[in-house]
């Protein structure tokens, strides 16, 4: 029994103008599938930039910090010349800087901003500056943090589901083992998590981000949503979604996730 993050779905207003971003900041690969656009981040994680429904609240409001939706992107890069570039190229091509790029505590080097579609991007890099090859910046590691009430209470939600933690430090920090390919999710408390990326009230807003798990049968799909339940989750939509091949919950704090299962 596993459960894991496979990628992750971004609901934009304008999908195109949202992949452009990406291709021109991350010099992330795209490929098309309809009126939906999947990022390959290098091999670190996945994107797939959707239309949003006309029901769903605008992901970004236009005013910097406003717009924290309890969820953070983070890009983790090789050296702080990398993290400089891709700071740069973001705020050239109309991301909201939170906060610009500069040494942090521990040797640590990060900066944040938001992107235009309404996603809160961290940006950090641990290790001595060298050059990128191709003079492209690519991550070693992307993260997904979700800004929760309690990291534990949090943590054991996952790990009913089938998630393994890797780094445990309380209610400070969790983490889980990331898929191969895949963003690692990580725990953090919402208030400090706002905190870290300089957003506004972590309360602000719906999060446009949606987590997907690729479930190996209808049956695992099934299980996930029933201990998603009984783990004090939701199952969201009308009806039996796993009739449909797949369902949406949401975690104890809110977050959303697509769990997908193969057709019969």
């Amino acid at each position: 029994m596993s459960f894991s993050l496979n990628s992750l779905s971004v609901s934009c207003l304008d999908v195109p103008a949202a992949a452009d971003f990406y291709r021109n900041v991350f010099s992330a690969p795209t490929t098309a599938d309809g009126e939906s656009i999947a990022i390959d981040l290098h091999g670190t994680g996945r994107l797939e930039l959707i239309p949003a429904q006309p029901a769903e609240p605008s992901a970004a409001s236009g005013i910097p910090g406003a717009a924290y939706q309890r969820s953070v992107l983070t890009y983790i890069l090789p050296g702080p010349s990398d993290v400089r570039a891709v700071m740069d190229a973001a705020a050239t091509h109309g991301a909201d800087i939170f906060k610009p790029a500069r040494k942090a505590l521990f040797g640590s080097f990060s900066g944040s901003f938001m992107a235009p579609d309404g996603t809160v991007w961290k940006l950090a890099a641990a290790g001595k500056d060298t050059a990128s090859p191709e003079g492209v910046a690519r991550p070693t590691e992307t993260t997904v943090i979700l800004g929760v009430r309690e990291p534990k209470a949090s943590k054991a939600f996952y790990t009913a589901l089938g998630m393994s933690v890797d780094r445990d430090y309380g209610n400070k920090y969790i983490d889980f083992v990331p898929a191969n390919g895949a963003s690692r999710l990580c725990l953090m408390q919402e208030p400090v998590l706002a905190k870290d990326v300089g957003a506004g009230d972590p309360h602000v807003g719906t999060s446009s981000v949606t987590l997907t798990h690729h479930a190996d049968s209808q049956a695992e799909a099934e299980r996930i949503v029933s201990a998603a339940v009984a783990g004090g989750g939701t199952q969201a939509g009308q009806g039996n979604a796993l009739d449909q091949g797949s369902a949406t919950i949401t975690d104890p704090d809110g977050h959303r996730w697509l769990i997908s299962a193969p057709r019969p």
